[in-house]
C-alpha cells in the first residue's frame, strides 16, 4: 500500500539512532520513493530535530541515507534535510562530520564545508561511471576525524609481477581510467583519492627508467584521460577542477572550475582539438570549450541535454567540428565543436548504457551501445548501420580503426569487426576480471581499456585479469603476454618500440617489444 510498508511491518520506523564510541550514528529513510512512503519530509525533520537534541553538544554526527539531501544546492547538499518551514539544518544544530549515501552509482569521497561527502557504489558490479566494484570501510573517530577504506571485488588484494619490464615505479594510489600520455620522453599520469587520504595527483615519469620528476597534487581522483599539449598537462578532477600544469616542472598555469552541480562528480576525461588550441572538459550542462593556453572560456553549458544523463570515465571524440559524448541512462550526444550548440542526442534504440569513448571517422561516428555497434551520421545523428555483437560492451573502452578493422573491448575480451561489413572478424578471450566496473555486470572476462596499435600489422591491449597482450590485426592471434598480476582499467601507451601501462595497483611499467 505505500514505499515501506513491509520495512515498517517487519522492523518499525524508517529511522533510528545510536551511539557507538563517542559518536552519534543517524539513519534516514529517502524522503521519496518508486511509491509514496507513509511518512513526508517534514516527519523526517522533525524526528531528526528531536533525535539531535538529546545528543551532546560537540560529538560527532554521521547521517545516513539512500540519496544525499538537497542534493543540487551546493550550499545546502548533505547538510539540510525536509523542505520549507519543515526544513531542517543538520549541520547547524550538531557536529554534523559525515554524510553517506547511494543512490548515483558512484565512489566518491568528498569534504566540503567540514563535511565528508561519501557515496559508495554496488559491491558486486561496476558504478553507473564504470567506478570499480568495492565496499567501503568508514572509521569515525570521536574526535571527528573520518576516513575511509575501499575494498574491491571479486579479489581485494592482488600479487603484482614487475613480469619482465624494463623498469617499474609505484605512485602509490590507483590509476583508473587515464592512459599514461607520452611526450618529450616524459610520461604523464594521474590518480585517486575515493577515500578522501589526499592521494590524488599528477605525476612526470621519465619515459627511460621511470623516476618520479616531479607531482602536482590534485583536489580529488582523477579518473579520465590527461591531454598533453602546447608544453602543457590538464587533468580534471571529480570535483569539476580543470588544472593545466607546466609539463616541465609541474607548476600551476592556470585552473577553472567547472558550474557546481552540487553532488554529481565528473568522471569525465579531457579532450583537445590540437589545430584550434582549444580544451574541452566537463560533461553534460557543464561541458565547455576552454583555451588550452589561457583557460579563458570559451563557450560553456549547451542547452539540449536531459538532466538524467551521467558522466562516465572516459573522454569525449572529437573531429569534424563536433564533439560527441556518451551519456550512462541518456544516449550518445553531439554538440558543435565552436560553439556548443546541441545538435542531437541518439536513444532511440534503448541506448541508455553507453559508456565507451566514441569513435569520428569523416562524418560518421561509430559508437558502442548496450550490445551493439552503431553508426550514425555526424551532424544529424541519423543511425546508418548496427550490428548485433551478442555480447556487452557497457565498458569505459574505446574503438579503434585500423587494417580495415574496428577493434574495441567488451565485457567478454577483445573483439574485432570487419569496417566494411561490420560481420564479427575475430574475438579474443581474457581471463576472469580481478575487480569488475561494468555497470549491472556481474564477472566475465573483460577488456575496460581501449587497445592500440604498435603498427599497422600489431597492437596492444590490457586486461582486467592482469595481463598485457599483444595481437594481431589480421586474426587476432596473441604473440606475447605480460602476467602483472593486477587489474587494468587504463588503456597501455606504445612508443618508440616500448609499452608503457599502468595498473589499478599504482604501479607503472615499461616494456621493450
Amino acid at each position: 500500500p505505500w514505499g515501506e510498508a513491509e520495512f515498517e511491518a517487519l522492523y518499525g520506523p524508517c529511522w533510528h539512532s545510536f551511539d557507538a564510541c563517542g559518536v552519534h550514528f543517524c539513519i534516514t529513510p529517502m524522503e521519496n520513493g518508486d511509491v509514496k512512503p507513509s511518512y513526508g519530509t517534514g516527519d523526517v525533520a522533525a524526528w531528526i530535530r528531536n533525535d539531535l537534541a538529546l545528543v551532546p553538544k560537540g560529538r560527532p554526527v554521521v547521517v545516513f541515507n539512500h540519496m544525499i539531501t538537497y542534493q543540487w544546492s551546493p550550499q545546502d547538499c548533505g547538510r539540510k534535510i525536509g523542505c520549507g518551514s519543515a526544513a531542517l539544518d543538520i549541520a547547524a544544530n550538531c557536529n554534523l562530520v559525515a554524510f553517506v549515501h547511494g543512490h548515483v552509482h558512484h565512489s566518491y569521497f568528498r569534504r566540503r564545508r567540514g563535511v565528508a561527502h561519501i557515496a559508495t557504489s554496488t559491491p558486486i558490479k561496476g558504478g553507473i561511471g564504470h567506478d570499480p566494484a568495492m565496499f567501503r570501510i568508514i572509521r569515525v573517530a570521536s574526535d571527528g576525524g573520518t576516513t575511509a577504506q575501499s575494498v574491491y571485488y571479486p579479489v581485494p588484494d592482488w600479487t603484482p609481477s614487475r613480469a619482465g619490464a624494463n623498469w617499474e615505479t609505484e605512485l602509490g594510489a590507483p590509476v583508473l581510467c587515464g592512459a599514461p600520455v607520452f611526450a618529450g620522453d616524459r610520461l604523464f599520469l594521474a590518480t585517486l583519492d575515493d577515500d578522501g587520504l589526499g592521494t590524488a595527483a599528477v605525476f612526470a615519469l621519465g619515459s627511460a627508467n621511470g623516476k618520479i620528476l616531479w607531482k602536482a597534487p590534485m583536489a580529488n581522483s582523477v579518473k579520465g584521460a590527461l591531454v598533453h599539449f602546447d608544453g602543457k598537462v590538464f587533468a580534471q578532477d571529480v570535483d569539476g577542477h580543470v588544472c593545466a600544469f607546466s609539463a616541465a616542472d609541474g607548476s600551476p598555469v592556470w585552473q577553472h572550475d567547472l558550474a557546481d552541480k552540487a553532488f554529481l562528480p565528473v568522471n569525465a576525461g579531457l579532450a583537445v582539438d590540437r589545430e584550434r588550441g582549444i580544451l574541452y572538459a566537463g560533461f553534460g550542462t557543464r561541458l565547455c570549450a576552454l583555451e588550452a593556453r589561457t583557460g579563458k572560456v570559451v563557450w560553456s553549458g549547451p542547452k539540449g541535454w536531459p538532466i538524467d544523463g551521467e558522466a562516465t570515465n572516459t573522454r569525449p571524440a572529437v573531429g569534424s567540428g563536433v564533439i560527441v559524448s556518451a551519456a550512462q541512462w541518456s544516449g550518445i550526444h553531439a554538440n558543435d565543436a565552436a560553439s556548443g550548440e546541441h545538435l542531437w542526442f541518439a536513444k532511440d534504440n534503448g541506448e541508455i548504457f553507453c559508456g565507451a569513448t566514441s569513435l569520428i571517422t569523416g562524418d560518421r561516428v561509430c559508437a558502442l551501445v548496450e550490445k551493439r555497434f552503431n553508426e550514425y551520421e555526424l551532424r544529424t545523428g541519423k543511425l546508418l548501420r548496427t550490428k548485433p555483437l551478442g555480447v556487452k560492451v557497457e565498458l569505459p573502452t574505446g574503438i579503434l580503426s585500423v587494417a580495415g578493422k574496428y577493434v574495441f573491448g567488451t565485457w567478454e575480451g577483445l573483439m574485432a569487426l570487419d569496417a566494411k561489413t561490420l560481420e564479427i572478424a575475430w574475438r579474443i578471450p581474457v581471463g576472469s576480471a580481478l575487480v569488475v566496473n561494468a555497470a549491472y555486470c556481474y564477472g566475465g572476462g573483460s577488456v575496460s581499456a581501449a587497445p592500440v596499435a604498435v603498427d599497422g600489422a600489431t597492437g596492444v591491449f590490457a586486461a582486467q585479469d592482469g595481463t598485457i597482450r599483444v595481437f594481431s590485426f589480421a586474426d587476432g592471434s596473441v604473440s606475447r603476454t605480460f602476467a602483472t598480476g593486477a587489474p587494468y582499467f587504463a588503456s597501455p601507451t606504445v612508443a618508440k618500440g616500448v609499452v608503457f601501462a599502468a595498473d589499478f595497483s599504482g604501479r607503472v611499467r615499461a616494456f621493450r617489444l
